[in-house]
């Protein structure tokens, strides 16, 4: 095994000699409209945030009692969209009723295959290395919140704003950047979700054993996200963020002009400095502010009290 677990790594990495094989699981909660979409992309975003490929899929389901027919068709639905998109398969799974639940479970495993000439971890960012991130922060988050409060938004930001904002799902894989970025020379590379930027850039540095300067102004945030984020008074920067990668490169690497060619936004956002210094730049130098939990989940705990 070259990568097996660690604070920051989302997939393990296997040489069978020769080529390297990557695997990541991934459960899903909270987004029961496309969470069999969103569950197969989720899973291949952490192989694609190694510089590899991913192959398939296999999905584990458990489904209550209730309509469970009709959970199946759509979640299987959902996820042969899905690696339609990718351009992967289905390898295989299982699927049982469990009379205890009220709401489906959905796990997948996602394998890919990789060379290890381009094998990128969340472990090997260096001091002098820029921060980037590629598209925004709350890519993720925006789609959810305009899915899940779809009615209230569209009543207190106009129907416009949430179907901009619904229309991010379609940005939700970092399969293309992740292959990009590890040919270009990339040195480390994290797939920001739970917790958003300043969890992803923490994890990044933990893993790497390094610090970090986080340039908050320099984050990549879109109006719609903020209009979204304001209304709900919600930090952008700690709201799950699937569609966004965080790469360490070197300034020298070719890294934002690859993936500009790409097509794919990037911006710098911070450096990398040796350990022990974790700075948010807002003017002033702050401590790195981690999160305990991600902004989504606050919020929802917050309107289901009432």
């Amino acid at each position: 095994m070259l990568v097996g677990p660690g604070i920051g790594e989302d997939a393990a990495v296997v040489d069978f000699g020769g080529e390297l094989v990557v695997l990541s699981s991934d459960p899903i909660t909270g987004a029961a409209g496309n969470a069999g979409w969103l569950a197969v992309h989720v899973a291949c975003n952490d192989v694609g945030a190694m510089g590899a490929r991913p192959t398939g899929v296999l999905v584990t389901l458990l489904l209550p009692p209730e309509d469970a027919v009709g959970h199946l068709d759509r979640i299987t639905s959902d996820v042969d969209r899905a690696c339609r998109d990718l351009g992967i398969a289905v390898l295989g799974g299982h699927s049982e009723v469990v009379a205890s639940l009220s709401q489906p479970i959905l796990s997948l495993t996602a394998i890919g295959r990789g060379a290890r000439e381009t094998l990128v971890t969340s472990s090997g960012a260096k001091p002098g290395d820029q921060l980037i991130l590629t598209k925004a922060a709350a890519i993720e988050g925006t789609a959810l919140l305009a899915t899940d409060f779809a009615d209230e938004l569209t009543r207190e930001l106009g129907a416009e704003l949430v179907a901009e904002a619904q229309s991010y799902w379609s940005e939700i894989s970092v399969v293309p950047e992740g292959l990009v970025a590890a040919a270009a020379g990339a040195h480390a590379m994290h797939d920001v979700t739970e917790g958003g930027v300043l969890t992803a850039v923490n994890e990044l540095a933990e893993a790497s054993g390094v610090g970090v300067r986080l340039r908050v102004d320099a984050v990549p945030r879109r109006p719609t996200t903020d209009a979204i984020c304001s209304y709900f008074s919600v930090d952008p920067l700690a709201l799950v963020s699937s569609g966004a990668m965080l790469v360490a490169a070197p300034k020298d690497s070719g890294v934002l002009a690859a993936l500009s060619a790409r097509g794919i936004p990037a911006t710098v956002i911070g450096d990398v400095v040796p350990e022990g210094r974790r700075l948010l730049l807002t003017g002033k130098q702050l401590p790195l502010f981690v999160p305990l939990r991600d902004e989504l989940w606050r919020l929802l705990e917050e309107r289901a009290s009432g």
